[in-house]
């Protein structure tokens, strides 16, 4: 199993690379499940504390499918330093065996994993984890905030959404650097140029292009909303 996790600044085609590749019969990308940071805030020991945790999740696609299962009960003391990285790590390759056998990629799209400090979180709980990142130059993104009636309904201007980006992209090229193998998606090229994009992104996560449907695929995109 090799994770993936899709990102970007909102509206940057992080949900339109993410469907993409779920077209691949061996990939499976959650939409904004975010489960890396909820695993970690779940999780994370605290000094002294009696843990008894349960997993009751697993992300199958869009929808988030429950699993119930007792994931482990430790008694940890403030002398121990519990391996609690690895138990974590354990039970989400358990239920991806058991529940998502076939795939060989497991992941999630969000562009909360470049918010500030989250990617740190992700990759500290994934280690060898890739990640895709969309582009799309800063001012299209707000335009396209602006467009959105939910945008609206909360009463944000063009200023907000353009501080909140300013925020992603400041984690994002932080990231960048970083070390961790990513790569770069624009969304001009999903739009204008889907089978090379296609192509770059599974050939990135190691994907064979044979078994994917890019003539149904490619079809569906272009039926759903740019903006």
């Amino acid at each position: 199993m090799r994770y993936l996790f899709v990102t970007g600044l909102p509206r940057s085609g992080t949900t339109v690379a993410a469907r993409l590749l779920n077209h691949h019969p061996r990939c499976r990308l959650s939409i904004e499940s975010h489960f890396p940071l909820d695993l970690l805030q779940a999780f994370r020991p605290s000094c002294g504390s009696d843990h008894c945790s349960q997993m009751d999740t697993v992300w199958h696609g869009d929808q988030v499918q429950k699993y119930p299962w007792q994931l482990f009960r430790l008694n940890w003391t403030c002398s121990e330093q519990p391996p609690w990285k690895h138990l974590v790590r354990a039970a989400i390759a358990g239920i991806a065996r058991d529940c998502l056998g076939e795939y060989e990629v497991f992941g999630d799209k969000s562009p909360a994993y470049v918010l500030m400090q989250s990617w740190r979180a992700v990759v500290d709980l994934f280690p060898d984890a890739r990640f895709i990142i969309t582009e799309r130059p800063l001012e299209e993104c707000v335009e396209s905030l602006m467009r959105a009636e939910w945008w609206g309904q909360v009463g944000k201007t063009a200023d907000d959404a353009r501080e909140m980006l300013e925020l992603h992209r400041s984690g994002m090229e932080e990231f960048k650097v970083s070390g961790h193998p990513w790569l770069g998606v624009p969304l001009s090229g999903l739009q204008q140029q889907p089978e090379q994009a296609i192509a770059d992104m599974l050939e990135f996560v190691g994907l064979d292009f044979d078994s994917y449907p890019m003539e149904s695929a490619i079809a569906e995109m272009r039926g759903g909303p740019y903006n």
